[in-house]
């Protein structure tokens, strides 16, 4: 077992990595998995809060695809009314399989070692053991990350990584000894129990390029280097499976429009730009916000923001989440009456079967031919979809926050297009069944 280093600069922390020299394929294919929905007894959000915040001042410290499909499958598996995603992976040789949460809001890889134990945070005994694994590399990088309502801590590694019969050779990924938070605390009881963390964000936004300015692809970005995928494009679609175990696809090097109905429409990834850094940088998969609107049979309510807001769309979370002042416009014209309990916005459950719109208004994607223009795309769904009842409670899937994120409770209503090679993000209506 050698020990690897890394090089500043993306591609050169590639080939110090080693990941590239897989064979170049003729013709890469479109890959598609279903996604797994994973059940939560407790009722309640699983999902991480990012440390954007964190991110930020650590950094001021210093495609769309229309190839045909002649594909492979991937499960996504998604939480009863809170939409967790989970993906199956392989890790090691022999291959050794995970259930991860499947996250654009997040960059870095991760799952249980086998000295992990659920006194530790890791309720499966299904542990990462590098002796076991015939093609192991350590490296001398720790992992120390935390989220809003959690930690992990363990050791970044480069082993073979699989989805399906897709085979990244060398991809960097990281294993935990200790982890706090929503993994931590899942129930042993429940039906699936998520081992840890599938990253799929831009390379800036790993710890590993926070605490050490290294660079390294995460996984579908690794497909793409490896050409083992024909456009540099992974999509990700939130609903039903022919298998009932799993909900949606994940689809790596294109978009799958059969299940789109409507035009599919951009807006551009939002650059990080700032003290420490020569131009910008992408960090996230964040878009531009230029507000809300509900739509009703009498009038219609806009929540601006003085200037566009960066929001991340992260399948990682599940509300749409956004400050409290906007938050209590949008939330008191849905409903006059509703209340701010817990931390959610309880309304009347007669708005379950309401047909007033709700829409999010985006920068249109920049045109070369019209560099001025000022153009804004929309989405919209009706308003019943954005509430969801729990008991005898109907909650608007709006929360307060001080964060400033878009989730799957609201993404499940689209098929979206996360396009690492234009650095931006598509949104098509899921076609109706």
């Amino acid at each position: 077992m050698r020990s690897l280093t890394f090089a500043l600069g993306l591609a050169a922390s590639w080939l110090a990595l080693g990941v590239s020299g897989v064979p170049i394929q003729p013709q890469p294919l479109i890959v598609r998995y279903p996604l797994r929905r994973l059940r939560n007894s407790s009722q309640g959000s699983r999902s991480f809060t990012k440390r954007q915040s964190d991110l930020n001042s650590a950094l001021d410290s210093l495609v769309n695809s229309t190839a045909t499909f002649t594909s492979h499958n991937a499960p996504l598996l998604n939480d009863l009314d809170i939409c967790e995603l989970g993906i199956d992976i392989e890790v090691g040789s022999p291959p050794k399989k995970y259930l991860l949460l499947f996250d654009t809001g997040s960059s870095d890889t991760w799952i249980p070692s086998h000295n992990c134990t659920a006194t530790q945070g890791c309720q499966t005994s299904n542990g990462y053991n590098p002796a076991e694994s015939s093609t192991y590399n350590p490296t001398s990088f720790p992992l120390n990350i935390t989220y809003g309502r959690g930690s992990a801590l363990g050791q970044y590694f480069v082993d073979q990584v699989s989805v399906g019969d897709l085979t990244v050779s060398k991809q960097l990924v990281a294993y935990v000894d200790s982890n706090e938070g929503p993994i931590a605390t899942q129930n042993a009881t429940d039906g699936f129990i998520m081992d840890g963390l599938f990253g799929a964000g831009y390379p800036a936004g790993s710890i590993m390029y926070q605490d050490f300015r290294k660079t390294f692809y995460p996984f579908p970005m690794s497909l793409w280097y490896d050409k083992l995928i024909p456009e540099p494009v992974f999509s990700v679609y939130i609903g039903d499976s022919d298998n009932t175990n799993w909900t949606g696809e994940v689809v790596f090097g294109g978009v799958d429009l059969s299940k789109t109905s409507g035009k599919m429409v951009y807006t551009d990834v939002v650059p990080y730009s700032g003290e420490g850094v020569t131009g910008s940088i992408y960090t996230r998969w964040t878009v531009g916000v230029q507000g809300f609107t509900f739509q009703n049979s009498t009038n219609q309510v806009k929540v601006s923001f003085s200037s566009t807001q960066s929001f991340t769309i992260d399948t990682g979370s599940n509300f749409i989440y956004l400050p409290e002042t906007q938050a209590e416009v949008l939330a008191t014209h849905v409903d006059p009456k509703a209340t701010l309990t817990d931390g959610r916005y309880i309304v009347d459950c007669a708005y379950l079967t309401s047909t007033d719109g709700f829409s999010v208004y985006f920068p249109a994607e920049y045109d070369p031919q019209n560099p001025d223009s000022k153009a804004s795309v929309f989405i919209s769904v009706p308003i019943s979809d954005m509430i969801s009842k729990l008991n005898d409670q109907c909650i608007l899937l709006i929360l307060p926050s001080k964060n400033h994120i878009i989730g799957n409770l609201f993404l499940r209503k689209f098929v979206t297009s996360f396009d690492f090679g234009k650095n931006r993000i598509g949104f098509a209506p899921v076609a109706t069944k």
